[in-house]
Order: C-alpha cells, then structure tokens, then sequence
C-alpha cells in the first residue's frame, strides 16, 4: 500500500490493537492481505474486502471499533458474510486516478480507511477510520495497491 502521497508503508506491528505501518521501505516479506468477497457485493457498486495480517500464527483482522479507530481482532476469515455491515467489512472503491482505492466501513458510512502519523514517531502510520462526503476530497484517505 502507499499513502496518498505515493509513500509506500508497509505493515510494521500491532501495538495497543493498533495497526502501524512504517513509511520506509521495509525488507521484510510482511503483508496486509485483502480477501475479497464476490457474493456480497449485489447491494452496491463496489467490493466487498477484508483485511487482514498474520502474525505469530494468528490472523489479525482490520476491525472499526468507534471513535475512527481501526482495531486488530484474531479472527479466522469466513467463508461467507449474510450481513451488508459487519465490524470487518469494508467496501473497495476504485478512484479514476490509477490503482488509486479507497476502503469505506460497513458500519459506518462515509468513514474510509486512512492513515494518521503517530505522535511518538512520526515514521509510523496508524490505520484510522476519517470522515469523508461525497463531495470532499480527502487525499489521506486515498490508498495506492502495490504489488
């Protein structure tokens, strides 16, 4: 993934059931993994995703837990999701601007995935739910896919 910037992060750790990425180019084969849901995606326009991790043989899935925060929850993916919103549920939104996405909550509506700079060290990025209309632009919720 890339900031919207085109600053490339890669996931970095869970700290405090936070997500962090590092905005330097990491060497380690580390990734945020997008599991996408085919049958889901007949009430709207878009994709449905979620996200997730590995880490120490547990699958850490991208959660909302309110106050624009994005929680780390072990859980194993479903095969199927029968509800249009669920705290894991995220909708792909594919932008004019080349491999530009955005990823917006199932639970909350109108809120995207974005990042915010830590406040102790600023070469980290903490993956937060932002408020974004239809008619705002919001570059920190715009994500570059890289392979």
């Amino acid at each position: 993934m890339a900031t919207s910037n085109f600053t490339p992060v890669t996931f970095c750790d869970i700290c405090s059931n936070a997500f962090y990425f590092d905005v330097k180019v990491a060497i380690t084969d580390c990734r945020f993994n997008i599991n996408i849901y085919k049958d889901s995606c007949q009430e709207t326009q878009h994709r449905a995703v979620i996200l997730s991790i590995v880490k120490d043989d547990k699958r850490m899935v991208a959660c909302c837990s309110g106050n624009n925060e994005i929680s780390a929850v072990e859980m194993e993916l479903p095969h199927t999701i029968p509800e249009t919103s669920h705290k894991a549920l995220f909708y792909l939104k594919k932008l004019p601007a080349h491999n530009k996405f955005m990823f917006e909550s199932s639970v909350y509506p109108s809120k995207f995935l974005g990042f915010e700079p830590d406040e102790d060290n600023p070469t980290l990025n903490k993956l937060v739910l932002r408020h974004k209309t239809s008619d705002e632009v919001d570059e920190t919720a715009e994500l570059t896919l890289m392979k």
